[in-house]
């Protein structure tokens, strides 16, 4: 697996689930999170502003080394996160596109390679659950590839 790419893999609090999410780290990488930030081996991970997809709520374009991405902050969810992580021989740290409000390993740490179960190459089905209590298809994703 490469850095920026999404990925399937067993949800690690419990392994009978699949989890989708971008891997941001790799073995020997040193992840540090601070204000929204991520860096990677001490270089920030470059956010362009895109545009406001809903009140309060940013789209980004992330450049890693190898890939550009879309991601999205939510600042009144901001979550602010200091941590610093060098990433053992056989493990991967993730993270969701939804930043600031995403089940990742800053919550549940990293993921062996033996729950690695492929990467994603499209968007099969994507929510907008921004607009109200119903959330509605984003069409516009359907079939994108990844």
């Amino acid at each position: 697996p490469k850095r920026g790419d999404v990925i399937v893999f067993k949800y690690p609090v419990d392994p009978s689930i699949n989890f989708i999410k971008r891997l941001i780290g790799l073995p020997g990488d040193v992840i540090e999170i601070s204000d929204d930030r991520v860096f990677i081996n001490g270089k920030v991970l470059q956010n362009i502003p895109v545009e406001q997809i809903h009140k309060g709520v940013q789209l980004f374009q992330e450049n890693n080394a190898e890939k550009k991405y879309f991601i999205q902050h939510s600042p009144s969810q901001m979550i602010k996160m200091v941590k610093k992580i060098i990433i053992p021989d056989g493990q991967y740290f993730f993270m969701g596109d939804n930043r600031d409000n995403s089940n990742d390993s800053r919550f549940w740490g990293l993921v062996p390679k033996s729950f690695l179960k492929g990467k994603a190459v499209l968007v099969w089905l994507s929510f907008d659950s921004l607009e109200g209590f119903i959330p509605k298809i984003r069409w516009n994703r359907f079939g994108q590839i990844l």
